[in-house]
């Protein structure tokens, strides 16, 4: 009978927690709607940058619990400062926010995952032909992009 209340009880928490989660996440995106000051700064602050590189905008930045998710795009907010998106280039980065240990596989797939995309200045030909330089999966061109972040490693 003990264990049917505490399960209860627990539901209950758990029901409570995920609506207070769900007002939180609400509130923060409808603020950020129409703020590109706003969801810049947000985004600025959870990327660990100065700024934004040149050319990208933020569409998004939540923080939920145990996951903060960010998201860049190439296109200028619109009138109404709402978000417009991605054209051509843009960039996801989620942290999960649980701390991976000594573990490699937990590291792996827990830590951070970042996501950086463009067009493909030559669709149609064969990868063994292709010619990376200038593109996203260009080494020099990520680690350019890259470095405006600190992402990974020790925080400040």
């Amino acid at each position: 009978m003990l264990a049917v209340l505490a399960g209860g009880a627990g539901v209950y928490v758990l029901k409570r927690k995920s609506d207070e989660w769900k007002r939180k996440f609400d509130q923060t995106w409808e603020e950020q709607r129409t703020n590109p000051e706003l969801r810049t700064a947000k985004a600025t602050k959870m990327l660990h940058a100065e700024r934004l590189p040149d050319g990208y905008y933020a569409l998004g930045a939540t923080s939920l619990p145990g996951v903060d998710t960010v998201m860049l795009g190439d296109q200028p907010p619109r009138p109404g400062g709402e978000p417009s998106g991605f054209d051509q280039r843009a960039f996801i980065y989620t942290r999960r926010l649980f701390q991976p240990g000594n573990n490699p596989v937990r590291a792996f797939v827990v830590g951070d995952t970042a996501i950086w995309f463009g067009p493909d200045p030559s669709p149609g030909t064969p990868v063994a032909k292709f010619d990376v330089n200038g593109t996203v999966a260009d080494e020099k061109e990520l680690r350019s992009f890259l470095s405006n972040f600190r992402v990974c490693g020790p925080r400040p």
